[in-house]
């Protein structure tokens, strides 16, 4: 079902942004070879990120434990709207700034280049680059906006799956009047999220 997918592929999102953020983020070579602004250029708010995205995932895992066959999740995504913005909007209204400093970097510090293709090396990379981990939190937020939009826009009269049900104190009941409502709240915020333009704060550093 679309809602096991919302919970699977968060758990998997999960996984991947432990990797960059112990693996790359917290490397004590990295570290060293880095100034504070690159860093934060680099890196931006990725262990805020992986931060509000567990405590997602808990939610999710929580609801589904309860009925894993009729669970549904968009109240909780609804919920957590605020708390996405609050990490995604500077994360991406950053990505000029780490795509330009990533490749300043690359070109021009040899060090930097041989420690990242060091570390990319590792198994726990699964041979994926550091850049296609840093793009990972863009991916997921447009992701879950196409499941969002697919479930409202599953019939023309009516919600899709994710929207028919909520579940209190244990029970599934009924909840038609509070999708519609709840959906443009959730389109509002990942619209904005998604069209962002990256490069609104002027030119990248080179």
């Amino acid at each position: 079902s679309q809602e096991f997918e919302v919970v699977t592929s968060e758990a998997s999102y999960c996984r991947s942004l432990d990797i960059v953020v112990e693996h790359f983020v917290k490397s004590s070579e990295l570290d060293k070879l880095l100034t504070t602004q690159d860093k934060n250029w680099l890196f931006s708010r990725l262990t805020e990120v992986r931060a509000i995205s567990r405590r997602f995932l808990t939610k999710l895992e929580e609801r589904m434990e309860l009925d894993v066959l009729h669970f549904t999740v968009c109240d909780i995504i609804a919920q957590h709207c605020p708390r996405f913005k609050k990490v995604y909007v500077p994360y991406l209204t950053n990505q000029s700034y780490q795509d330009a400093t990533y490749q300043r970097l690359m070109n021009e510090n040899p060090n930097f280049k041989r420690f990242v293709d060091n570390l990319e090396r590792s198994t726990v990379c699964q041979r994926l680059p550091l850049r296609s981990f840093l793009v990972l939190p863009f991916q997921r937020i447009t992701r879950i906006k196409l499941l969002v939009q697919v479930n409202k826009h599953h019939s023309p009269n009516q919600p899709g799956p994710m929207w028919k049900h909520r579940v209190s104190k244990h029970q599934i009941s009924p909840d038609h009047h509070t999708a519609t409502p709840v959906f443009d709240c959730m389109t509002f915020f990942f619209s904005g999220i998604v069209n962002f333009t990256p490069n609104v704060m002027g030119h990248p550093p080179s």
